[in-house]
């Protein structure tokens, strides 16, 4: 957690974009659950707006903890 806060954003962003799939990959994993196509399409979709926000985005400062 302390490493995250030291991230530049781009790379904070990048990092969050991939925590659907690890969730999903996690469930098949642990539980033995197999993602619908649907499943599969709403992850890819939650994985293109995030990198695309991040990809959008000109701030390089480190994301500062609260």
């Amino acid at each position: 957690m302390i490493a995250l806060t030291r991230l530049p954003v781009r790379a904070f962003g990048a990092l969050m974009s991939l925590e659907p799939a690890i969730g999903a990959l996690a469930g098949l994993a642990i539980l033995g659950e197999d993602p619908t196509p649907a499943q599969c399409a709403g992850i890819a979709a939650a994985i293109l707006a995030s990198l695309g926000t991040t990809l959008a985005s000109r701030d390089e400062r480190p994301v500062t903890a609260n």
